[in-house]
């Protein structure tokens, strides 16, 4: 619904508003203790508000896409996108820090800063969001009614969806999950494994930022993805069977370079390069479809980790859930086969998943001139 709406409003003032009511929504939690409203049956006004917070989170990401989008050329915009991946991994290090500080407070003493201090930090982001941003005046920012249903019909955002829900089921589970599985890995203490695992986070950042630039270098975002796909699928099976601290602390590192570019770029980047390629301004829209469909899938099958991870233990596990990796590394491998004219047989520039639409737009992206057809 976020990718609809930023379509048709300001995207400044709409991911400024998400950012102001999320931090709200976090602040009224945060305070919920104190103020007597929490309580072990309030399970109604827990899911209240963290269907607020989730809801109107979702508008920052797709705002971000249509103003980072409208000031980048394609030679860049890996680039550009890879810097505003990077920074969204600042919240997360962020908390991993605070929750290593109160590590030994209680519980529900403990709420009040593990959410009160990001709330903070969001709601001043929105407010600087809405005086110092602002959309290219260049770039047309329309009213363009293009229904949902016309943009699945679309080979490249299909393809992209399934391969971002393989990356955001693996990126979900080792947020979750990854402190857990260091203490039980290496037998660790909880505030330790804490630290090694803003190790990954660190690594997501770093990733964002070569994972763009690289893209932007060679001129392909697919070849550079499915790569770091492939790396990171070997890492992971190897990563929960690691019993050396050093040794894990490398491999959480490197896997987070690996993971970041296509957790970052799949959502965004590749939105802006469909929106571009379609001259329509849709990148929001495609953003939440994509970005949408993924956290979606990722954040059900979580449901079943705790299970798993009594009956196989923490390395099968973690063995199963990188499955989706190499599912993933598959499906960008085969989107960059098709870029370079090498899937089914074809010319370079052809797409044969286009054969029932009526008009060619003839798009420049990554350096090569692909025909993507759309429908009229």
């Amino acid at each position: 619904m976020s990718g609809y709406l930023v379509e048709r409003v300001n995207p400044v003032l709409f991911g400024a508003t998400g950012a102001l009511i999320s931090a709200a929504s976090m602040a009224i939690f945060a305070s919920s203790v104190s103020l007597g409203l929490l309580s072990p049956h309030a399970h109604g006004w827990y899911a209240v508000l963290i269907a607020c917070f989730g809801f109107f989170q979702s508008t920052i990401v797709v705002s971000g896409v249509k103003v980072v989008a409208s000031w980048s050329s394609k030679l860049r915009r890996g680039t550009n996108f890879g810097v505003y991946g990077s920074a969204t991994v600042a919240g997360q290090i962020i908390g991993l820090c605070i929750a290593a500080a109160i590590n030994d407070v209680d519980g529900n003493a403990a709420l009040m800063p593990i959410l009160l201090v990001p709330s903070i930090v969001l709601a001043s982001a929105g407010v600087a969001q809405y005086f110092f941003v602002t959309v290219n005046p260049a770039v047309h920012v329309g009213n363009e009614d293009v229904p949902s249903i016309e943009l699945l019909r679309i080979y490249k955002v299909r393809a992209s969806m399934l391969a971002f829900s393989g990356v955001r089921i693996v990126d979900v589970t080792l947020d979750l999950w990854i402190v857990v599985i260091i203490q039980q890995t290496v037998g660790i203490p909880q505030i330790s494994a804490i630290l090694l695992s803003i190790l990954y986070m660190g690594g997501k950042s770093v990733g964002s930022i070569f994972s763009g630039w690289m893209s932007d270098y060679v001129q392909s975002r697919f070849a550079v993805l499915s790569t770091s796909l492939i790396v990171g699928y070997c890492i992971l099976c190897g990563f929960a069977w690691s019993t050396s601290t050093a040794l894990l602390a490398v491999c959480l590192f490197v896997l987070g370079i690996a993971l970041g570019g296509p957790i970052m770029h799949l959502p965004t980047t590749l939105s802006a390069d469909i929106a571009a390629s379609l001259e329509k301004p849709v990148s929001g829209q495609v953003t939440g479809l994509i970005d949408g469909v993924g956290t979606l899938i990722a954040g059900l099958l979580q449901l079943g980790i705790e299970y798993g991870r009594d009956e196989l233990g923490c390395g099968a596990i973690f063995v199963v859930f990188a499955t989706p990796l190499l599912l993933s590394a598959c499906v960008t491998l085969s989107m960059y086969l098709d870029e370079a004219g090498y899937g089914a047989g074809q010319k370079p520039g052809f797409d044969p998943h286009y054969e029932d639409t009526e008009q060619d737009v003839k798009v420049e992206m990554g350096g090569m001139t692909s025909g993507l057809r759309n429908q009229s």
